[in-house]
């Protein structure tokens, strides 16, 4: 029995251009840093699935929530590291993260049945344990983190942008990310 290959989709904060453009400045000559294809950006829920019977991504309870939020500011400043043997990710942590902390939640409760989780693994890191961060490196060896870490922990970077909209992105199967509502 082969599994239906879906979309996948995620809610995610993007980063204003002025945020990327420091960010860019002081980590992408660093050896094992990368740019998501849909810039840097903090995810908020995802990335998931439709539940089954459910048509649409656009789904009114996580407009309502994103309408009753008012904006707030986020600031990421010191770098973090997710250790997994040659499979290790680097990011921004977000300083002050109970406002992120508190919209994710209510993004999940609202969306609830009508999303699941890609995976268990996804389930754990963006439901159990969810860290907003903002990541600068993914797949690195453990070689290439202790680099960047050697470099990286060299570069200040202490940014404040505010938080004013909400970004659905979707990816279709072999396809990039890209943004579908706002």
């Amino acid at each position: 029995m082969q599994t239906e290959i879906r979309p996948r989709y995620a809610l995610i904060i993007r980063l204003p251009r002025e945020a990327e453009v420091r960010l860019e400045d002081a980590f992408l000559s660093v050896i094992g840093a990368t740019k998501p294809a849909m810039g840097y950006h903090l995810t908020l829920v995802g990335p998931y699935l439709l539940a089954p019977g459910v048509a649409s991504p656009h789904l009114p309870a996580i407009a309502r929530v994103c309408r009753q939020t008012r904006p707030f500011a986020v600031q990421i400043a010191r770098l973090g590291v997710f250790r997994q043997e040659n499979d290790n990710a680097v990011y921004l942590d977000v300083a002050e993260p109970e406002p992120v902390v508190a919209l994710h939640r209510r993004l999940l409760r609202a969306a609830g049945a009508m999303i699941v989780p890609e995976s268990e693994q996804l389930r754990l890191w963006t439901v159990e344990n969810y860290r907003p961060h903002v990541t600068l490196g993914l797949r690195m060896s453990d070689a290439d983190l202790e680099e960047f870490l050697r470099l990286g922990s060299a570069r200040r970077v202490d940014v404040t942008f505010p938080v004013e909209r909400v970004r659905l992105v979707e990816q279709v199967p072999n396809g990039p990310w890209e943004y579908i509502a706002e």
